[in-house]
């Protein structure tokens, strides 16, 4: 949206998409990571998200460093970041089912199908133990959507968007 935008308003709602995208997709990766991933390497594993969208935002800004002195740089820009997003949408089809998602809907076996696939069947036992153990405490710390623009949760999504929102409106 943003590079075919004749005004202002569209570039920012190209942004703000973008943006939004950018924000929720790292959580997202981590968290289907730390679901599929073994007890002991959980952590480290679902740090590699972080890390490595800290080191894909480092190329961006070097690819985009010529932006100000050439012109119409940023199609280049734009191209270039096509690649690891056709990429993700052409890999994620082969991404097994989270387990933790599928023993939630009561899809048991399933569940134990995809941990023997992702961690070798010497582990399932353990895995399939630990994640029953972890779900009977699961309904207790959900919150709710609606919840986090009232009452305590209100305060922390306050300072988390607050310095966003001034980047994307300077003026």
């Amino acid at each position: 949206m943003s590079p075919t935008s004749d005004d202002l308003g569209g570039m920012h709602i190209g942004r703000f998409l973008v943006g939004s995208a950018m924000g929720v997709s790292p959580p997202i990766a981590a968290l289907y990571i730390i679901e599929s991933s073994p007890a002991f390497v959980r952590g480290t594993y679902g740090s590699f998200t972080q890390i490595a969208t800290c080191l894909g935002l480092i190329c961006f800004f070097f690819i985009g460093i010529p932006a100000k002195d050439v012109t119409r740089w940023w199609w280049v820009c734009f191209w270039v970041s096509t690649v690891p997003a056709a990429l993700l949408a052409l890999l994620m089809e082969f991404c097994a089912e989270s387990p933790h998602w599928l023993f939630k809907r009561g899809r048991s076996a399933e569940a134990e199908a995809k941990f023997a696939k992702l961690l070798g069947s010497l582990h399932v036992k353990s895995a399939m133990a630990e994640l029953s153990k972890s779900d009977r405490g699961d309904e207790v710390d959900g919150v709710k959507l609606l919840e986090l623009f009232y009452g305590c949760h209100f305060k922390g999504v306050c300072v988390y968007i607050s310095p966003y929102s001034l980047y994307l409106f300077p003026n």
